[in-house]
């Protein structure tokens, strides 16, 4: 059985891109916390956008590198064809955190509290 090849990351001006306006999800609220998230730990995961710029997955962690300052950003482009293509790759991006549980393991509060911008 055939692999599939990783699909290219692409370093992207972030004047490129745009939150999708059918992004169901208000969470500016987590803005500041991805922002710390990426401030301290860098890109793990590449924002995924369609050519014309519309941001499919990382809604949230476009606008927390534009609060960042920050000029580019990596990107997996998206070039599959069809609404319902789209549609059901952005709602597994949408659904993805609801679906998960947290567990608890020692330290780990201890630690969390590192990834939380400080209060003003």
């Amino acid at each position: 059985m055939d692999t599939p090849a990783s699909p290219p990351v692409e370093i992207v001006p972030i004047s490129r891109l745009f939150c999708s306006p059918t992004n169901p999800r208000n969470n500016d609220a987590a803005v500041p916390h991805v922002a710390a998230s990426i401030r301290r730990f860098g890109w793990q995961q590449p924002i995924v956008a369609r050519r014309t710029g519309e941001v499919i997955a990382g809604n949230t962690r476009l606008k927390a590198v534009q609060q960042l300052g920050m000029q580019e950003v990596p990107v997996w482009w998206f070039d599959a064809v069809g609404a319902q293509v789209h549609r059901s790759l952005e709602a597994s991006a949408i659904h993805q955190v609801p679906v998960g549980a947290w567990q608890s393991h020692p330290g780990t509060h201890a630690r969390a509290p590192a990834l939380h911008p400080p209060r003003r």
